[in-house]
Parts: structure tokens; C-alpha cells; sequence
């Protein structure tokens, strides 16, 4: 019953009336995937074998991450805010949010973007494109799972870029860009 109520609401709340094609097969092998990973979880905590365990979890983070796949490849892509820089937006990715909350005097915008590109490469490509557009890198973390850059550029407006991901239950990386400062 879980496995069909996930199913349910990963797939689109039956937004579509769907009788036939692809997306009643989708939803049917979502929820058979879901039922073998939680008949796999039943059995491996009766075992008690750590392995099994594991494989169990491991089952469940990649049926998870490829329904996250599948519904990241339907869902349209947003428009940046109109002014947006548009080398602070990852080209590989795909714009899933938008925010702009500017007024006459102040810049205010970001977006949200993912990616099934790997971290190291949304990495690498903020590091060159802000270096490469007059854009001052002002600090930068990195930790296991998470990068963040700060940056100015010669306006005195900032960025900050987030570029997280959770390999554990997810395929993409998630990229939060921030442009903000004084008119």
C-alpha cells in the first residue's frame, strides 16, 4: 500500500488521465520496483545479515534516484529572472526555480537548477565562468557533499553559488545561484 501511495504521488497525483502508454507503465513498474525493495527490506530484517541489509538500502536509493530521474526529464524547464546573468547559469542544467524579489533600488534573484552532470563538472564550470567574467571570487568551502562559492563583480553586486548533491538517493546536483547587491 505504501509502494502504491508513493507511486501515486511521485508520478503526478494522476494529473493526466493516462488509460494507456507510457506513464501507466511507469507507474506500474514503480510500484512493483517499490513492492521487491520492501518484500528485499522485509527479509533482510528477519535475516539479521548486515549485507543484506545494506543491499536492501542500497535497492531503495536506486529506485528512488531513477523515479527522481524520470520526473526531473518531464518537468519543464523555468525562465531565469529577467536581467539574470546569464554566465551564472549552469548550460547544462536545467532551471527548475526562479525567484526575483527585486525592487528600484536593490537586485534581488535567484534560481535553483539541476543537473545530472557530476558535482566536480558544475564545480569547475563556476570556477572558470567566474573567473572568466570579471567575476572576484571572494570565498569558497567545499564539504563532502557540498560547494559554495561568493563572488563580486567590478558593479559590487554578489553571488553566491550552492552546488549540493546526496549521491546516497539522488542522481542530480542541485545548484542554488544568489545575485544580489545595490543598484
Amino acid at each position: 500500500m505504501l509502494a502504491l501511495a508513493l507511486a501515486f504521488v511521485l508520478t503526478g497525483c494522476g494529473k493526466k488521465d493516462e488509460t494507456k502508454g507510457p506513464g501507466l507503465l511507469q507507474t506500474a513498474k514503480t510500484v512493483q520496483d517499490m513492492q521487491k525493495v520492501g518484500q528485499d527490506y522485509d527479509k533482510a530484517q528477519k535475516s539479521g545479515n548486515p549485507e543484506d541489509m545494506a543491499k536492501a538500502l542500497q535497492n531503495y536509493g536506486d529506485v528512488v534516484a531513477n523515479l527522481e530521474i524520470d520526473n526531473f526529464e518531464k518537468t519543464a524547464a523555468v525562465a531565469a529572472p529577467s536581467g539574470f546573468p546569464s554566465d551564472l547559469i549552469y548550460s547544462s542544467g536545467k532551471i527548475v526555480g526562479a525567484e526575483d524579489s527585486s525592487d528600484e533600488n536593490y537586485v534581488d534573484q535567484n534560481i535553483e537548477l539541476k543537473t545530472k552532470d557530476s558535482a566536480e563538472a558544475v564545480k569547475e564550470f563556476y570556477t572558470k565562468a567566474l573567473a572568466a567574467n570579471s567575476w572576484k571570487i571572494s570565498s569558497q568551502k567545499s564539504e563532502s557533499n557540498n560547494t559554495y562559492f561568493t563572488a563580486k563583480n567590478l558593479a559590487g553586486l554578489t553571488t553566491e553559488v550552492d552546488i549540493s548533491f546526496d549521491l546516497s538517493y539522488s542522481k542530480l546536483v542541485n545548484v542554488k545561484v544568489y545575485y544580489r547587491g545595490d543598484k
